[in-house]
Protein backbone atom coordinates (compact mmCIF):
# COMPACT_ATOMS: atom_id res chain seq x y z
CA UNK A 1 0.00 0.00 0.00
CA UNK A 2 1.17 3.51 -0.64
CA UNK A 3 -0.57 7.10 -0.12
CA UNK A 4 -1.67 8.88 -3.10
CA UNK A 5 -2.23 13.24 -2.41
CA UNK A 6 -4.73 14.66 -3.93
CA UNK A 7 -5.83 18.16 -4.15
CA UNK A 8 -5.15 20.83 -0.93
CA UNK A 9 -7.44 23.64 -0.06
CA UNK A 10 -8.10 25.95 2.44
CA UNK A 11 -10.35 25.62 4.95
CA UNK A 12 -9.86 28.87 7.32
CA UNK A 13 -7.97 31.61 5.47
CA UNK A 14 -4.60 33.59 7.92
CA UNK A 15 -6.15 36.64 9.80
CA UNK A 16 -9.48 34.75 11.28
CA UNK A 17 -8.20 35.34 15.10
CA UNK A 18 -6.97 31.25 15.33
CA UNK A 19 -4.42 30.69 18.39
CA UNK A 20 -4.06 27.51 20.38
CA UNK A 21 -5.92 25.61 17.52
CA UNK A 22 -7.08 22.10 18.22
CA UNK A 23 -8.96 21.01 15.09
CA UNK A 24 -11.68 18.09 15.54
CA UNK A 25 -13.43 17.01 12.82
CA UNK A 26 -16.80 14.88 12.45
CA UNK A 27 -19.03 13.71 9.87
CA UNK A 28 -22.36 14.60 10.53
CA UNK A 29 -25.59 12.08 10.00
CA UNK A 30 -26.46 14.04 6.88
CA UNK A 31 -23.14 14.07 5.23
CA UNK A 32 -21.91 17.40 6.59
CA UNK A 33 -18.59 18.07 7.67
CA UNK A 34 -17.66 20.17 11.06
CA UNK A 35 -14.54 21.65 11.29
CA UNK A 36 -14.18 22.82 15.34
CA UNK A 37 -11.04 25.25 15.35
CA UNK A 38 -11.89 26.51 19.12
CA UNK A 39 -11.62 30.22 19.16
CA UNK A 40 -12.51 30.58 15.85
CA UNK A 41 -15.79 28.40 15.85
CA UNK A 42 -16.84 25.93 13.36
CA UNK A 43 -16.56 25.55 9.80
CA UNK A 44 -18.70 23.18 7.76
CA UNK A 45 -18.21 21.76 4.33
CA UNK A 46 -21.92 20.01 2.27
CA UNK A 47 -19.23 18.77 -0.82
CA UNK A 48 -17.16 16.37 0.87
CA UNK A 49 -14.72 18.85 2.00
CA UNK A 50 -14.14 20.99 -1.50
CA UNK A 51 -15.64 24.16 0.11
CA UNK A 52 -15.74 25.47 3.38
CA UNK A 53 -18.19 27.87 5.13
CA UNK A 54 -17.86 29.62 8.55
CA UNK A 55 -20.94 28.47 10.88
CA UNK A 56 -20.83 31.42 14.08
CA UNK A 57 -21.48 29.86 17.57
CA UNK A 58 -23.73 31.88 19.28
CA UNK A 59 -24.13 31.13 22.90
CA UNK A 60 -26.56 33.24 24.90
CA UNK A 61 -26.31 30.79 28.17
CA UNK A 62 -22.82 31.66 28.66
CA UNK A 63 -20.58 33.73 29.07
CA UNK A 64 -18.58 35.42 26.18
CA UNK A 65 -14.99 34.47 25.26
CA UNK A 66 -15.98 30.60 25.54
CA UNK A 67 -12.73 28.45 24.12
CA UNK A 68 -14.72 25.99 22.32
CA UNK A 69 -12.08 22.83 23.82
CA UNK A 70 -14.94 19.63 22.44
CA UNK A 71 -16.69 18.54 19.64
CA UNK A 72 -18.93 15.84 18.80
CA UNK A 73 -22.33 14.96 17.35
CA UNK A 74 -24.71 12.00 18.01
CA UNK A 75 -26.37 9.88 15.98
CA UNK A 76 -29.55 11.56 15.42
CA UNK A 77 -27.70 14.53 14.08
CA UNK A 78 -27.26 16.64 17.72
CA UNK A 79 -23.93 18.44 17.99
CA UNK A 80 -22.40 18.87 21.20
CA UNK A 81 -19.90 21.75 22.42
CA UNK A 82 -17.97 21.28 25.77
CA UNK A 83 -16.45 24.76 26.63
CA UNK A 84 -14.43 27.06 28.70
CA UNK A 85 -14.17 30.93 29.14
CA UNK A 86 -10.53 31.14 28.13
CA UNK A 87 -9.20 34.12 30.47
CA UNK A 88 -5.90 34.78 28.14
CA UNK A 89 -9.12 36.04 25.65
CA UNK A 90 -10.02 38.60 27.91
CA UNK A 91 -9.19 42.27 27.77
CA UNK A 92 -7.60 42.96 30.67
CA UNK A 93 -10.32 45.61 31.73
CA UNK A 94 -12.74 43.10 31.78
CA UNK A 95 -11.12 40.75 33.71
CA UNK A 96 -12.31 40.51 36.85
CA UNK A 97 -15.69 40.80 34.90
CA UNK A 98 -15.60 37.63 33.28
CA UNK A 99 -13.11 35.17 35.57
CA UNK A 100 -15.33 31.86 35.22
CA UNK A 101 -13.62 28.55 35.07
CA UNK A 102 -17.07 26.70 34.98
CA UNK A 103 -17.26 23.54 32.80
CA UNK A 104 -20.45 24.13 30.14
CA UNK A 105 -21.18 21.91 27.98
CA UNK A 106 -23.87 23.21 24.66
CA UNK A 107 -26.18 21.16 22.18
CA UNK A 108 -27.67 22.06 18.75
CA UNK A 109 -30.29 20.39 17.09
CA UNK A 110 -30.57 22.45 13.92
CA UNK A 111 -26.89 21.91 12.54
CA UNK A 112 -25.14 25.12 15.33
CA UNK A 113 -27.68 27.61 14.62
CA UNK A 114 -28.94 28.11 17.63
CA UNK A 115 -27.28 26.72 21.06
CA UNK A 116 -28.62 25.50 24.59
CA UNK A 117 -26.01 25.47 27.37
CA UNK A 118 -26.28 23.90 30.82
CA UNK A 119 -23.03 23.87 33.13
CA UNK A 120 -21.48 20.78 34.54
CA UNK A 121 -21.54 21.24 38.24
CA UNK A 122 -17.88 19.40 39.04
CA UNK A 123 -18.35 19.22 42.72
CA UNK A 124 -21.03 16.42 42.23
CA UNK A 125 -18.93 14.49 39.81
CA UNK A 126 -17.96 11.80 42.24
CA UNK A 127 -14.94 9.90 41.80
CA UNK A 128 -12.90 6.80 43.45
CA UNK A 129 -9.84 5.55 41.85
CA UNK A 130 -6.47 6.41 41.06
CA UNK A 131 -5.33 10.28 39.45
CA UNK A 132 -1.74 11.82 38.73
CA UNK A 133 -1.06 14.53 41.66
CA UNK A 134 0.94 16.75 39.28
CA UNK A 135 2.47 18.85 42.26
CA UNK A 136 3.72 16.36 44.01
CA UNK A 137 4.24 13.93 41.15
CA UNK A 138 2.82 10.67 41.78
CA UNK A 139 -0.16 8.76 41.93
CA UNK A 140 -3.04 8.63 44.23
CA UNK A 141 -6.01 6.60 45.08
CA UNK A 142 -9.09 9.40 45.91
CA UNK A 143 -12.79 8.04 47.48
CA UNK A 144 -15.78 9.56 46.47
CA UNK A 145 -13.96 13.13 45.39
CA UNK A 146 -15.33 15.65 43.64
CA UNK A 147 -13.78 17.91 41.21
CA UNK A 148 -12.80 21.47 41.54
CA UNK A 149 -12.03 22.65 38.37
CA UNK A 150 -11.65 21.29 34.64
CA UNK A 151 -8.46 22.39 32.59
CA UNK A 152 -10.02 21.93 28.88
CA UNK A 153 -8.84 25.50 27.70
CA UNK A 154 -6.49 24.95 24.78
CA UNK A 155 -6.69 21.88 25.08
CA UNK A 156 -8.75 18.60 23.46
CA UNK A 157 -11.92 17.11 24.56
CA UNK A 158 -13.56 14.51 22.73
CA UNK A 159 -17.56 13.36 23.07
CA UNK A 160 -19.12 9.62 21.75
CA UNK A 161 -21.98 7.38 22.05
CA UNK A 162 -22.73 3.90 23.33
CA UNK A 163 -25.87 1.56 21.98
CA UNK A 164 -28.33 2.71 24.49
CA UNK A 165 -28.01 6.31 23.44
CA UNK A 166 -25.36 7.58 26.41
CA UNK A 167 -23.15 10.59 25.32
CA UNK A 168 -19.54 9.93 26.65
CA UNK A 169 -17.59 13.12 27.21
CA UNK A 170 -13.94 13.02 27.94
CA UNK A 171 -12.59 15.58 29.69
CA UNK A 172 -9.62 16.80 32.18
CA UNK A 173 -10.76 17.02 35.32
CA UNK A 174 -8.92 18.08 38.24
CA UNK A 175 -8.66 19.02 42.64
CA UNK A 176 -6.79 21.35 44.08
CA UNK A 177 -5.43 19.04 46.97
CA UNK A 178 -4.87 15.57 44.95
CA UNK A 179 -4.67 16.95 41.05
CA UNK A 180 -6.89 14.53 38.58
CA UNK A 181 -6.91 12.82 35.25
CA UNK A 182 -8.10 12.82 31.66
CA UNK A 183 -11.81 11.59 32.74
CA UNK A 184 -14.68 10.25 30.98
CA UNK A 185 -18.56 11.78 32.32
CA UNK A 186 -21.66 10.35 30.65
CA UNK A 187 -24.78 11.88 30.15
CA UNK A 188 -28.07 9.77 29.31
CA UNK A 189 -30.76 12.67 28.71
CA UNK A 190 -28.65 13.94 25.50
CA UNK A 191 -25.84 15.88 27.41
CA UNK A 192 -28.04 18.14 29.48
CA UNK A 193 -26.89 16.54 33.23
CA UNK A 194 -23.65 14.41 33.66
CA UNK A 195 -22.66 12.07 36.28
CA UNK A 196 -21.00 8.29 36.20
CA UNK A 197 -17.16 9.06 36.28
CA UNK A 198 -14.42 7.43 35.34
CA UNK A 199 -10.60 7.90 34.44
CA UNK A 200 -9.48 7.30 31.22
CA UNK A 201 -5.43 5.49 31.67
CA UNK A 202 -4.01 7.65 35.12
CA UNK A 203 -0.41 5.21 35.08
CA UNK A 204 0.16 7.49 32.00
CA UNK A 205 -1.48 10.12 32.60
CA UNK A 206 -3.51 9.64 29.58
CA UNK A 207 -5.07 12.87 28.09
CA UNK A 208 -5.95 14.81 24.43
CA UNK A 209 -7.95 11.64 23.54
CA UNK A 210 -9.69 11.15 20.73
CA UNK A 211 -11.66 8.16 20.08
CA UNK A 212 -13.17 5.47 17.62
CA UNK A 213 -15.80 3.08 18.17
CA UNK A 214 -15.43 -0.54 16.73
CA UNK A 215 -18.19 -0.12 13.79
CA UNK A 216 -19.01 -4.28 14.57
CA UNK A 217 -18.66 -3.72 18.87
CA UNK A 218 -19.54 -1.31 20.04
CA UNK A 219 -17.92 -2.20 23.32
CA UNK A 220 -14.59 -1.98 21.75
CA UNK A 221 -13.59 1.56 21.74
CA UNK A 222 -9.37 2.90 20.62
CA UNK A 223 -8.30 5.83 21.76
CA UNK A 224 -5.42 7.78 20.45
CA UNK A 225 -4.01 9.89 23.36
CA UNK A 226 -1.23 11.73 24.55
CA UNK A 227 0.96 10.86 27.65
CA UNK A 228 2.69 13.53 29.67
CA UNK A 229 4.19 12.69 32.96
CA UNK A 230 7.71 13.17 34.91
CA UNK A 231 9.81 10.19 36.20
CA UNK A 232 8.04 8.58 39.45
CA UNK A 233 9.73 7.19 42.21
CA UNK A 234 10.82 4.11 42.00
CA UNK A 235 11.07 4.22 38.57
CA UNK A 236 14.56 3.27 36.81
CA UNK A 237 15.30 6.46 34.88
CA UNK A 238 17.19 4.36 31.91
CA UNK A 239 14.74 1.98 31.49
CA UNK A 240 12.22 4.45 31.10
CA UNK A 241 14.30 6.55 28.91
CA UNK A 242 14.86 3.81 26.72
CA UNK A 243 11.49 2.71 26.23
CA UNK A 244 10.11 6.53 25.17
CA UNK A 245 12.88 7.76 23.63
CA UNK A 246 13.12 11.32 25.31
CA UNK A 247 16.08 12.66 25.73
CA UNK A 248 18.70 11.54 28.56
CA UNK A 249 17.62 13.69 31.00
CA UNK A 250 14.34 15.10 30.52
CA UNK A 251 12.19 16.44 33.07
CA UNK A 252 9.21 15.00 31.00
CA UNK A 253 10.39 11.18 30.49
CA UNK A 254 7.07 10.84 28.77
CA UNK A 255 5.67 13.03 26.24
CA UNK A 256 3.90 11.41 23.26
CA UNK A 257 1.52 9.66 21.94
CA UNK A 258 -0.23 6.52 23.38
CA UNK A 259 -3.08 4.39 21.97
CA UNK A 260 -5.40 2.57 24.81
CA UNK A 261 -8.05 0.24 23.97
CA UNK A 262 -11.32 -0.89 25.84
CA UNK A 263 -13.66 -3.93 25.42
CA UNK A 264 -16.00 -2.52 27.96
CA UNK A 265 -17.20 0.05 26.40
CA UNK A 266 -14.77 2.88 28.00
CA UNK A 267 -15.30 1.81 31.46
CA UNK A 268 -11.87 0.64 31.82
CA UNK A 269 -8.57 1.12 29.36
CA UNK A 270 -5.53 -0.42 28.73
CA UNK A 271 -2.03 0.19 26.67
CA UNK A 272 -2.98 -1.23 22.78
CA UNK A 273 -0.24 -3.18 21.32
CA UNK A 274 2.50 -1.27 20.30
CA UNK A 275 0.69 1.62 21.44
CA UNK A 276 3.75 4.10 22.47
CA UNK A 277 4.71 6.48 19.54
CA UNK A 278 8.03 7.80 19.12
CA UNK A 279 9.11 11.02 21.61
CA UNK A 280 6.76 14.39 20.86
CA UNK A 281 4.73 12.01 18.38
CA UNK A 282 1.49 13.26 20.31
CA UNK A 283 -1.54 15.22 19.17
CA UNK A 284 -2.76 12.25 17.55
CA UNK A 285 -6.77 11.18 16.18
CA UNK A 286 -8.28 8.41 15.11
CA UNK A 287 -11.50 7.34 12.98
CA UNK A 288 -12.49 3.92 12.68
CA UNK A 289 -14.34 3.73 9.21
CA UNK A 290 -17.57 1.28 8.47
CA UNK A 291 -15.13 -0.98 6.49
CA UNK A 292 -12.85 -1.72 9.23
CA UNK A 293 -10.20 0.63 8.40
CA UNK A 294 -8.42 2.66 11.00
CA UNK A 295 -6.62 5.46 10.43
CA UNK A 296 -4.06 7.94 13.25
CA UNK A 297 -2.72 10.64 12.41
CA UNK A 298 0.58 12.15 14.63
CA UNK A 299 3.07 14.31 14.84
CA UNK A 300 6.02 12.95 13.35
CA UNK A 301 7.92 13.31 16.74
CA UNK A 302 10.98 15.19 18.15
CA UNK A 303 14.32 13.68 18.84
CA UNK A 304 16.42 16.34 21.19
CA UNK A 305 15.64 20.06 21.16
CA UNK A 306 17.33 21.01 17.89
CA UNK A 307 15.31 20.05 15.39
CA UNK A 308 12.78 17.34 14.80
CA UNK A 309 9.75 15.55 12.70
CA UNK A 310 6.92 17.82 12.56
CA UNK A 311 5.15 16.31 9.86
CA UNK A 312 1.59 15.02 9.97
CA UNK A 313 2.35 11.47 9.97
CA UNK A 314 -0.34 7.88 9.54
CA UNK A 315 -0.68 4.80 10.55
CA UNK A 316 -2.91 2.64 8.39
CA UNK A 317 -4.83 -0.52 9.60
CA UNK A 318 -6.87 -2.68 7.39
CA UNK A 319 -8.23 -4.81 9.49
CA UNK A 320 -9.43 -2.71 12.53
CA UNK A 321 -5.83 -3.12 14.16
CA UNK A 322 -5.00 -6.21 13.77
CA UNK A 323 -2.33 -5.50 11.92
CA UNK A 324 -1.08 -2.31 11.10
CA UNK A 325 0.86 -1.58 7.09
CA UNK A 326 4.37 -1.75 7.38
CA UNK A 327 5.25 -2.43 3.66
CA UNK A 328 5.39 -6.20 4.26
CA UNK A 329 2.65 -8.83 2.96
CA UNK A 330 1.84 -9.14 6.66
CA UNK A 331 1.83 -5.81 8.47
CA UNK A 332 2.87 -5.78 12.32
CA UNK A 333 0.54 -6.06 14.96
CA UNK A 334 2.30 -3.19 16.67
CA UNK A 335 1.16 0.25 15.49
CA UNK A 336 4.46 1.86 16.98
CA UNK A 337 6.22 -0.35 13.91
CA UNK A 338 4.57 0.77 11.59
CA UNK A 339 4.78 2.73 8.19
CA UNK A 340 4.62 7.07 8.80
CA UNK A 341 2.53 7.24 5.90
CA UNK A 342 3.26 11.19 5.05
CA UNK A 343 0.08 13.32 4.73
CA UNK A 344 1.51 16.73 4.99
CA UNK A 345 5.25 17.39 4.73
CA UNK A 346 6.26 19.89 7.73
CA UNK A 347 3.63 22.69 7.16
CA UNK A 348 5.36 25.89 8.96
CA UNK A 349 3.93 26.60 12.35
CA UNK A 350 2.28 22.66 12.72
CA UNK A 351 2.05 21.74 16.61
CA UNK A 352 -1.76 20.34 16.78
CA UNK A 353 -4.00 17.80 15.78
CA UNK A 354 -4.68 16.73 12.19
CA UNK A 355 -7.88 14.68 12.32
CA UNK A 356 -9.14 12.90 9.27
CA UNK A 357 -13.42 11.90 7.71
CA UNK A 358 -13.44 9.41 5.04
CA UNK A 359 -14.68 10.57 1.97
CA UNK A 360 -15.61 7.16 0.66
CA UNK A 361 -13.42 3.70 1.12
CA UNK A 362 -10.06 4.18 1.20
CA UNK A 363 -10.56 7.81 -0.04
CA UNK A 364 -9.62 9.99 2.60
CA UNK A 365 -9.56 14.19 4.11
CA UNK A 366 -6.83 15.20 6.62
CA UNK A 367 -7.56 19.05 8.37
CA UNK A 368 -4.32 20.70 9.28
CA UNK A 369 -3.18 23.87 11.35
CA UNK A 370 -0.33 25.51 10.09
CA UNK A 371 1.00 29.49 10.03
CA UNK A 372 -2.08 30.70 10.95
CA UNK A 373 -4.43 28.90 9.18
CA UNK A 374 -6.59 25.82 8.70
CA UNK A 375 -5.28 23.86 5.28
CA UNK A 376 -7.51 20.26 4.20
CA UNK A 377 -5.65 17.40 1.70
CA UNK A 378 -7.51 14.63 0.09
CA UNK A 379 -5.40 11.69 -0.50
CA UNK A 380 -5.92 7.70 -0.60
CA UNK A 381 -4.55 4.34 -0.23
CA UNK A 382 -3.51 2.68 -3.13
CA UNK A 383 -2.10 -1.08 -3.82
Amino acid sequence: MQIKHGQTVTIVPTGRGLAHTMLQMVRHPDGTIYLNTHRGGLYYSTDDGQSWNHQEVNLPDAPPYQDLCAFGVTRDGRLLLGHQTDQKWIPKELKEKYIDGSLRVSTSDDGGKTWETTQVYLPNLKYTGTVYNHDENLMEHVTDTGFDYAGMVHAYGDFFQQPDGTVVFSVPLMTIEHGGCHMLIRSRDGGKTWSDVTCQYPPLNACECSHSVDPNDPDHILSMARTQRKLLAGEDRTTVEKRTGCPPGSVWVYKQGLMIESTDGGRTFQPAPGGLTDYYGHRGTIIWTKNNTLVVTHQGGVRGRNGGDYRVVARISPNGGKTWLDGTSTGTPSMNQSTKFEIVPKPPGHDFTSPTVEISPDHFFTAYFHDGQVSGVFWHLEK
